[in-house]
């Protein structure tokens, strides 16, 4: 008996459901974080002066 070899399909559909954890991992951490937005008003601030808000 050989080694059942994956697919093109089943190794793009991996990939992609490793992409989208780590993207929704990330994206729940973010929201829980709750840090406050550094972009406002299409001006870039200094993180920093967000912060000490």
């Amino acid at each position: 008996m050989g080694k059942k070899r994956w697919t093109t399909a089943e190794i793009i559909l991996t990939i992609l459901f490793i992409l989208m954890t780590i993207l929704a991992v990330t994206m729940i951490a973010l929201f829980v974080t709750k840090e406050p937005d550094v972009i406002s008003e299409g001006k870039l601030r200094n993180p920093r002066e967000v912060m000490q808000k």
